[in-house]
């Protein structure tokens, strides 16, 4: 199946009240992984890179690998670009062809992030159907090597959200509501599910039906997540929880033959722990909703 547009799967989601995985990758043996478990769970889901990765491979090779990948399943799957602060290397994605794309200017002054978000959208809408993610509010924790305190966390209202949306007609919003990216040191971490609930009810009661991102997913419970998804949230963002068990698979195997010079060993063990962890995911997700 062809690569689909990331609204094409966010929508029915968020009209369902279901969870969607976007999930982090740094490597093509990775997204092979992800694609098996969409298609062994048959559930859609979407490969997210970061901008690091992105520029690493370039976005026209990630962009190539990819469709090559989706067009050999029959499970929907979207290619998202996560977290990029740089204008002129978000449309070059786009250009290469990605799904859709997380613009985050979330740590400039509200006007300038509404302004240069609202630039995205405009030329990814005269491109086609490419999916914009903008961003309100400071989300603690380290993304693409940028770090955040928790005493720099600004969390977002209903209102500024309704604006921000009005303003710049982005297609898919990321609240910050008290998540954070990386680990969280405790096991029940302060977060404002109200918030989002009263962001999802106030966007509703005036006609938005924006798909609501949460960043910062790993080591969230499973509880947890169900509640997020029950007050409103569709797209779940996951890296740090993929990445540390793929290293953990592999300090295992080096540790047991420390001798090794087998490197696709390598790549076999980051498959079968990426296939795991994704697929412990994805089960969230699924409950008792198959796709068809």
């Amino acid at each position: 199946m062809p690569a689909v547009d990331t609204l094409e799967i966010l929508k029915s989601a968020k009209e369902e009240r279901r969870g969607i995985g976007a999930f982090n990758v740094v490597n093509f043996t990775q997204i092979i992984a992800i694609k098996d478990v969409a298609e062994v769970l048959k559930y859609p889901l979407l490969i997210q890179t970061s901008v690091a990765t992105a520029s690493f491979y370039s976005p026209e090779l990630i962009v190539s690998v990819f469709r090559e990948i989706a067009e050999s399943s029959n499970i929907p799957m979207a290619l998202h670009l996560d977290h990029c602060r740089e204008i002129n290397f978000a449309k070059r994605c786009v250009k290469a062809g990605y799904s859709s794309i997380m613009v985050d200017f979330s740590k400039e002054p509200y006007n300038e992030n509404v302004k240069k978000t609202e630039e995205v959208v405009r030329y990814c809408k005269k491109l086609g159907n490419i999916a914009v993610e903008g961003e309100v509010g400071i989300i603690p924790g380290v993304e693409d090597n940028i770090s955040f305190s928790k005493k720099d966390e600004i969390l977002c209202t209903p209102e500024v959200a309704l604006d921000f949306i009005k303003k710049t007609d982005v297609d898919l919003f990321a609240p910050a509501i008290g998540t954070a990216h990386g680990i969280y040191k405790t096991d029940n971490p302060k977060i404002d599910f109200e918030r989002l609930k009263n962001i999802d009810d106030f966007l509703k009661n005036n006609h938005i039906f924006v798909p609501l991102v949460i960043h910062g997913c790993s080591g969230l419970s499973e509880n947890i997540v169900r509640k997020l998804i029950k007050y409103g949230a569709s797209k779940f963002n996951v890296s740090t929880d993929i990445k540390q068990r793929v290293l953990r698979g592999i300090r295992d195997h080096l540790n047991r033959d420390i001798h090794s010079n087998n490197t696709l060993e390598l790549e076999k063990i980051v498959k079968r722990e990426t296939f795991e962890e994704v697929k412990r995911w994805v089960s969230i997700f699924v409950a008792n909703y198959s796709y068809a």
